[in-house]
């Protein structure tokens, strides 16, 4: 979804224009996700405004782990 944007979060790892999404992470129905992001832990729809992780940005929440 969306434009080519580097990674504000290690543009050297997330790029080629792919979503890296950890294990047991928890992602909202409705959310587009943009190009080269990285989202990891437990999100809530109050994490992507207008429902949207842009291209380049990244969710990285501590624990939700199982």
């Amino acid at each position: 979804m969306g434009e080519y944007a580097p990674s504000k979060y290690d543009p050297k790892v997330y790029q080629f224009d792919l979503v890296t999404i950890g294990e047991h992470t928890v992602i909202p129905e409705n959310v587009q996700i943009g190009k080269n992001t990285a989202i990891s832990g437990v999100t809530v729809p109050e994490d992507y405004p207008d429902g949207l992780l842009a291209s380049g940005d990244y969710i990285i929440k501590a624990g939700g782990i199982r």
